[in-house]
C-alpha cells in the first residue's frame, strides 16, 4: 500500500502460493495477492511479461478452447496463464508490455515510468 506504482514482472514461474488469512486469495500466488492490494489501493500497475510466455499463453488458450490439453514449454505452471488473463481483462491497468530479456525489460520499464511521470506533472 505504500508504493506509488506497482511494477509487475511475469515470467515462467507462477510463484509461491498465498498462505494468508484472505480466503479469496487461496490458490493464487503471493504476487497475485500483491496485485489485488495494488488494485484495491488504486495504484498504477505496470505489467511486463516475457515474450515467450505471452505467446505461449495464446497457444495454450486456443488449444484449451478446442478441448486440447498441452504441456507448456516455457511456463512452468499453467496458472501463470490465468494470472496473465486476469491482468489483461481488467477494465483498467490492463496494458501488458512484452520483453525478450532483462536489457530490453529495463528500457521498457524506464520508458513506461517516464511516461507516467510526465502525465502526472
Amino acid at each position: 500500500p505504500d508504493c506509488d506504482i506497482y511494477v509487475l514482472i511475469i515470467d515462467e514461474s507462477f510463484g509461491t502460493e498465498y498462505e494468508g488469512t484472505n480466503t479469496q486469495l487461496n490458490g493464487k500466488s503471493v504476487t497475485w495477492a500483491e496485485v489485488e492490494v495494488a488494485l484495491r489501493e488504486k495504484k498504477n500497475i505496470c505489467a511486463f511479461v516475457r515474450q515467450e510466455v505471452w505467446l505461449e499463453k495464446s497457444i495454450y488458450s486456443l488449444n484449451k478452447d478446442n478441448g486440447i490439453d498441452i504441456v507448456p514449454y516455457y511456463a512452468k505452471d499453467i496458472r501463470v496463464f490465468d494470472f496473465i488473463e486476469y491482468i489483461a481483462t481488467r477494465s483498467q491497468d490492463n496494458w501488458i508490455d512484452q520483453f525478450k530479456d532483462s536489457v530490453e525489460l529495463k528500457g521498457i520499464i524506464e520508458n513506461r515510468l517516464n511516461n507516467i511521470a510526465s502525465m502526472q506533472t
